[in-house]
């Protein structure tokens, strides 16, 4: 029998802005029309929902970002806090879906590098590494109302990840 196993985890990473969103909405469509069932886990969506539980609905996801971007010593200790309960949610999402839909494929999108953890469940993953230049990114991230400096210190932050 010998074949190739077949994926059912697709991890799509790359920095911020880099077509992560769009190459996952082109993806879903593309397996949905070949009548494959799908379940998209968009980590940062995840992590919102993380802090919301963890400090209530009025989190001011601003002041936040603001704070940890700029100083790797809080993104460090929020990263302790939020990192582990998304993993162990995207687990958990991820073994319910396939058990129910044993020939279906879940797309996870994170800037977040999951090739750099130790997380078992993810190591038959097949993994897609989206980049683009700086220059295109900032764009994007302009036309999604965000500042410069908002933009720059996120991609700061990311730069401890390797994306290969």
């Amino acid at each position: 029998m010998g074949g190739a196993a077949k994926i059912m985890i697709i991890v799509v990473t790359g920095p911020i802005c880099a077509g992560k969103s769009t190459y996952i909405a082109h993806r879903e469509k593309e397996l949905q029309e070949q009548g494959v069932a799908v379940r998209t886990l968009p980590l940062d969506t995840m992590g919102h929902s993380v802090l919301t539980e963890i400090y209530g609905p009025n989190i001011d996801r601003a002041w936040i970002a603001q704070k940890v971007f700029s100083d790797p010593e809080e993104l460090k200790k929020l990263e302790e806090i939020v990192h582990p309960l998304v993993f162990e949610r995207a687990h958990r999402y991820s073994e319910e879906f396939l058990t129910d839909n044993p020939d279906g494929v879940v797309l996870i999108e994170t800037a977040i590098p999951l090739s750099e953890t130790d997380h078992p469940w993810i190591r038959d993953a097949q993994f897609i590494v989206l980049d683009e230049p700086f220059e295109t990114r900032l764009e994007r991230a302009l036309n999604r109302g965000m500042s410069t400096e908002q933009f720059v210190l996120r991609d700061n932050a990311q730069r401890k990840y390797r994306y290969e």
